[in-house]
């Protein structure tokens, strides 16, 4: 199958869909981009693909958990925010006398 993809001209090969219901993890879409690249300059462009596909998986692996950890970072810088307002919010409310007229709970 691979061998027909290189020897049979672009405007005749079939696309690969990307995307849709199964779809995979982000982590395997760089190793997927270079297979399509390699596929695609097959003719005319030799290069290592095992060795270009670990090196992507690795580099897209290692970038895509510094980013999830930046976002874990700034969900919670976040919700500390968010508690710091509704505590002052709180504590002016208690300062304005809100509360005394609250029933005692039993």
């Amino acid at each position: 199958r691979r061998q027909e993809a290189a020897t049979t001209p672009a405007s005749e090969r079939r696309p690969k869909k990307f995307g849709g219901r199964g779809t995979s993890k982000a982590e395997a879409l760089p190793e997927k981009l270079v297979h399509f690249v390699h596929r695609e300059t097959a003719g005319y462009a030799t290069w290592d693909l095992q060795e270009r596909a670990s090196w992507t998986l690795r580099e897209g692996g290692r970038r895509i958990r510094r980013l999830r950890a930046l976002e874990k970072d700034y969900e919670k810088k976040m919700q500390d925010e968010w508690m710091q307002k509704e505590m002052e919010e709180f504590e002016r409310y208690k300062r304005l006398g809100k509360f005394d007229n609250l029933p005692p709970m039993t």
